[in-house]
């Protein structure tokens, strides 16, 4: 299975957790935006943006890391729900 984890900067070792969970069950990850500084330029957003959503579209699942599950997460996008876990699947 092809996977994408979608959060941000604050999540990324949750998000790096999650890969080698995936990684270590034989998966294949479609793009790693940890691996990326953040973006200081227009044209480095632009590409890492592009990246991302290339990474989505061909994923065979495409998830989100929200907010701690204390707080209220956001809404789920792509058609996932939250489970209130501070993930959306």
């Amino acid at each position: 299975m092809n996977f994408y984890i979608g959060s941000r900067f604050a999540n990324i070792e949750r998000v790096r957790a999650l890969r080698d969970r995936l990684f270590s069950q034989g998966h294949a990850h479609a793009y790693d935006w940890t691996t990326n500084d953040r973006a200081t330029t227009l044209e480095n957003l632009r590409a890492i943006g592009t990246s991302e959503s290339e990474a989505i579209m061909t994923s065979d699942l495409s998830s989100s890391y929200c907010r701690p599950a204390k707080q209220q997460p956001f809404p789920a996008r792509h058609g996932s729900r939250c489970r209130c876990d501070g993930v959306h699947p």
